[in-house]
């Protein structure tokens, strides 16, 4: 099987040319040429889970954005929506540079909104960054949508009793105050040394690798021959990609499954101690090393509370994991930090209730929406989100796994990257060395959690396996 599903789908998009997501950071004049009809599969994966929540407060007509910079090898994805109040507007985006260390770690999300003098006020989950006067940022780094949402309400509601909000009510209007508010980020780097103005030549190449005007035209404009043929070509190759889905569904599930879900390659020995005296261990730690997280522990759940939620969402935990929630029902989505850095310990309920609006949004999609959906993460649909880094990946159990086949692991998803763990104490005695260590620590102003990247990986090259050499 190979990687034949990525490269058909790679070179598809290459022929039809076709343009998605990007934000501030993306170094080109103008990112209207760079407007896209749909994201590609992986990445509108990684996008939906914020999707859903910003659809379900009321955000409304997606329009894609795709910039791609040969010359530095970065690719820079965004979807943006304007809200139904007319109000506000937001945006996913997804920042991809080789050259930088886990770029592609994150997807991020901000909520905007913009005033008739020509100022905004923009709150995103990305880290803090130099911005002009007329727009300021509120960061709450790494935050989900609902606790981003709130934030930025408050934030605004001084400024909007004495300024009048522009109203965004069309597309049109978002696809246009988006372009402003780019072309004013865009002139600040520039004039910072951040950005360097393309020779004709460069421009010409920027302009070349944009989506030809007949795509995306002025709305309203009659299609034009190359739109048509467009057209043509787009319904085609849909086909194509439909059929190819519904074969490689109806055909070969395993394989499927084991392209983008494999099974890991052996595993270390499980240490010794039951679930409950690693969790008692972890706790007195986190007392002793991490008091901030200590404390944003929930209180935990009961016998009956879990069998409720079990029978709720038709799954079956492991009794590892019970004992984990009655230790702990996760943390708020207010917490100031993660169980480990960047790493948001879910409650179980906030959990089921995120996957019945996901079920809600895959119940709307069409029939070759669902075929893809099925493909690429169809594997993923009875997971169970235990640790979450704001951006849909993190650490899942699969209650379809036997604890030593690897049904605790960590996964990112745009990468395929997996660590798996033969039971969920090699997860906890890892954590509790992490912060014994020092791997794991709160930062000098107490309010995050720090990480030392080479100590965390000797740590789960003992523990645990990946899919990559290095652990």
């Amino acid at each position: 099987m190979g990687k034949f599903p990525s490269v058909l789908l790679f070179v598809l998009f290459k022929f039809l040319r076709v343009r998605l997501p990007s934000w501030y950071g993306a170094a080109v004049d103008s990112l209207l040429p760079f407007i896209a009809e749909a994201l590609p599969p992986e990445i509108a994966a990684r996008f939906q889970p914020l999707t859903v929540e910003l659809v379900a407060l009321g955000f409304c007509d997606p329009v894609h954005y795709f910039v791609h910079e040969p010359e530095v090898g970065g690719k820079f994805y965004m979807t943006v929506f304007r809200h139904s109040s007319g109000q506000h507007t937001a945006s996913i985006f997804l920042n991809v540079w080789p050259r930088a260390k886990n770029s592609d770690r994150y997807v991020r999300a901000s909520i905007a909104t913009g005033f008739t003098d020509g100022t905004a006020l923009v709150s995103s989950t990305d880290e803090a960054g130099r911005t002009p006067d007329s727009l300021k940022m509120n960061c709450v780094y790494q935050a989900g949508i609902p606790v981003l949402w709130t934030s930025h309400r408050q934030w605004i509601a001084p400024t909007a009793e004495r300024k009048t909000i522009s109203p965004i009510h069309t597309r049109e209007e978002l696809i246009a105050k988006e372009e402003r508010w780019h072309k004013i980020m865009h002139a600040f780097q520039r004039a910072r040394g951040v950005y360097r103005k393309r020779s004709p030549g460069r421009e010409a190449k920027a302009d070349q690798r944009a989506v030809p005007p007949c795509i995306n035209g002025p709305a309203g404009r009659p299609a034009s021959p190359c739109q048509s043929a467009f057209r043509k070509i787009l319904i085609f190759a849909v086909i194509l990609i439909a059929v190819f889905a519904i074969r490689l569904i109806t055909l070969a599930p395993s394989i499927q499954r084991s392209f983008f879900y494999p099974k890991p390659p052996g595993l270390p020995p499980v240490v010794d101690q039951a679930t409950g005296q690693w969790l008692a261990r972890l706790q007195a730690v986190l007392e002793t090393n991490a008091p901030v997280v200590a404390q944003a522990l929930q209180p935990g759940l009961t016998d009956a509370q879990i069998a409720a939620l079990e029978k709720q969402d038709g799954f079956h935990l492991s009794e590892n994991l019970k004992t984990l929630y009655r230790w702990h029902n996760g943390m708020a989505t207010n917490s100031p930090c993660g169980l480990l850095p960047g790493q948001r310990f879910l409650p179980l309920d906030e959990f089921i209730r995120q996957r019945e609006a996901l079920r809600q949004q895959e119940a709307s999609l069409t029939l070759a929406q669902r075929a893809f959906f099925k493909v690429f993460a169809g594997h993923k649909r009875n997971w169970i989100h235990v640790l979450d880094d704001g951006a849909t990946d993190g650490y899942f159990y699969d209650p379809e796994r036997a604890e030593v086949e690897g049904a605790f692991f960590y996964n990112m998803a745009e990468t395929g990257y997996y660590v798996w763990f033969p039971s969920l104490n090699n997860f906890l005695a890892g954590v509790i060395e992490g912060y014994e260590s020092g791997a794991f620590k709160v930062s000098s102003d107490g309010k995050k959690l720090e990480e030392d990247d080479k100590l965390t990986e000797k740590i789960w090259s003992r523990l645990a396996k990946s899919n990559e050499s290095k652990l």
